[in-house]
């Protein structure tokens, strides 16, 4: 099963979508708002790290980065941060009336076409305002009574800073779905198996893998890509 995205994502790129064809409309000339932004713009320092790797050896000014505990980092992100919402705040009452347009043009409920899988019809749907999504399905037959497999927005519930449901697969004996989440926004997933029937998460979690997963047939076996080269992992 395809990755999940969230309502969520459309908002990021609104910046982009207002701030290049309204220079004219800053209180700056174009020339003196270059001048300002390089002048306050924040820079990364540079920090030179030798890289070995592949039988070469490279040098990385910023491989400093990588580490998101260092408080360096933390304070880097947050003059970054700052130095956006100041610079777009000339054109804030633009971004507004953007995300206000394309909400009134989104479609405040929607569904995705019902797919066919072993024996059951599987369909996503957002709800009225929702920013998740709930996977519902039921059994290839007429009348048959509808379950909800993951309700995307009860599980984001405890999350509030970043939730992203990436792969999500059903075990082939239909009862056990296993999903990946990525909390933090690194690409980096934590995978869960819960039973469809109860909702009970079966397994705790596995931490730095990717969002590829799948069931082996006996439906106890789950088949993982770990983050660290080379490496795979199953549990069962």
């Amino acid at each position: 099963m395809g990755e999940l995205s969230t309502r969520r994502r459309f908002t990021f790129g609104l910046a982009a979508v207002g701030a290049a064809p309204i220079a004219s409309r800053l209180p700056l000339s174009p020339a003196n708002a270059v001048e300002t932004a390089a002048r306050d713009a924040p820079i990364a320092p540079v920090v030179p790290k030798t890289v070995k790797a592949f039988g070469g050896v490279r040098i990385d000014n910023y491989d400093w980065l990588r580490d998101r505990k260092d408080p360096r980092v933390v304070s880097y992100l947050d003059a970054e941060n700052a130095y956006a919402e100041a610079r777009l705040e000339p054109i804030r009452p633009l971004i507004d009336e953007l995300a206000a347009e394309l909400k009134a043009r989104e479609a405040q409920e929607d569904s995705t076409v019902p797919t066919a899988y072993n024996g059951y019809i599987y369909e996503r749907r957002f709800s009225q305002g929702a920013q998740y999504p709930y996977i519902v399905r039921h059994k290839d037959a007429p009348g048959a009574r509808e379950e909800i497999v993951l309700d995307v927005g009860a599980l984001a519930a405890g999350h509030p800073q970043h939730y992203q449901l990436g792969s999500w697969t059903v075990s082939p004996d239909n009862r056990q779905v296993a999903f990946a989440v990525d909390f933090t926004g690194g690409c980096e997933f934590r995978i869960f198996v819960r039973s469809i029937e109860t909702g009970e998460t079966v397994d705790q979690g596995i931490e730095n893998a990717s969002s590829d997963l799948v069931f082996a047939a006996d439906s106890e076996t789950l088949f993982y890509r770990h983050c660290a080269p080379t490496r795979f992992g199953f549990i069962g």
